[in-house]
């Protein structure tokens, strides 16, 4: 059985001893959609790996691999060296300040680059670097409350999960003057192509990824996506492009926030799902085939060639 954000948010009640203060995992294979909603939760209760009953020693050890022991107590360091981080997945990096988000941002683009790496990266790769770096930052700019996120490889896909306790979309709307009925009508507004609770107007591109401040040598996003250096960061609009890179390569998304659930799958089909039990910030899992992801589209070879062939000369002949 697969664990999924999905199943993590339509089962959050289960998820919580009612007797005693533990996490209580579902038994299955645990996806980072299902990791970042636990690691969320635990941390934000105070919890520790002794508050968590796991329902095997497999299940446990990998979450010691991802790095869940350490978010919750620094001193519960791993003994093992990860062999398969960056290959088999990212760790479960918690975003509690602008580093942090830097630091994420940066090992799951790492991850996705060392599983994907060939020669010409395709558009959807890089454009998927860009929408990382995109929800990241409004994790940290419109939250501003604890969050987690990690990257995973499996069954020939790769996702990418993040969740947060802050605001959530509806509150967040509210709070810059922006008044919506339900929390589904917020994700809807979101997912709109301009939309953006970031009222702010900027010279660069909507692709465009924000250099941290303190970095040294090349850019986490690798050098096919363009950066800039001012502290005007993202535009909000991760939501759009995440939408519109799940069209394009045939993925599957999930994006919660406060009671609703939305699904927009490979088949073109969106569906709204009212929870039993809210979830106060955000929560957004995405994943996509690798072979889909790692497709070099037609235009873009064609574009490569119009690119070629205007520096011997201009334009083919006709």
């Amino acid at each position: 059985m697969t664990i999924s954000l999905e199943f993590a948010l339509k089962n959050l009640s289960s998820l919580e001893s009612s007797t005693e203060k533990k996490l209580v995992l579902a038994n299955g294979f645990c996806t980072p959609g299902y990791w970042v909603i636990v690691a969320t939760m635990a941390r934000l209760r105070g919890y520790n790996a002794s508050n968590i009953s796991f329902q095997n020693r497999s299940q446990e050890d990998y979450a010691k691999a991802l790095a869940l022991h350490e978010n919750l107590d620094s001193s519960n360091l791993y003994e093992y060296t990860r062999v398969n981080e960056g290959k088999n997945y990212s760790l479960l990096t918690q975003l509690a300040g602008p580093h942090d988000i830097d630091r994420a941002t940066s090992s799951i683009n790492s991850c996705i680059r060392t599983v994907c790496s060939q020669s010409n990266e395709s558009k959807g790769l890089r454009d998927l670097y860009s929408v990382v770096g995109e929800l990241h930052d409004n994790i940290w700019s419109h939250g501003m409350k604890l969050g987690f996120s990690m990257a995973q490889i499996y069954n020939g896909w790769i996702e990418f999960s993040l969740a947060d306790f802050g605001l959530g979309f509806r509150q967040e709307m509210t709070r810059v003057g922006l008044e919506v009925e339900s929390h589904s009508d917020a994700i809807s507004w979101c997912m709109q192509e301009g939309n953006s609770t970031k009222m702010t107007t900027a010279s660069e591109s909507q692709w465009d990824q924000k250099v941290p401040d303190d970095m040294m040598g090349g850019s986490p996003y690798g050098s096919s996506v363009k950066t800039f250096d001012t502290e005007n960061n993202h535009q909000g609009l991760g939501l759009f492009k995440l939408k519109e890179l799940i069209k394009n390569y045939n993925g599957h998304l999930v994006v919660s926030s406060g009671d609703s659930l939305y699904t927009f799958n490979n088949t073109q089909q969106e569906k709204f799902t009212t929870l039993d039990n809210p979830w106060q910030g955000v929560a957004i899992s995405c994943k996509f085939k690798l072979s889909k992801l790692n497709r070099v589209d037609a235009t873009q070879e064609t574009s490569a060639i119009s690119d070629l062939m205007s520096l011997f000369g201009g334009e083919e002949s006709k």
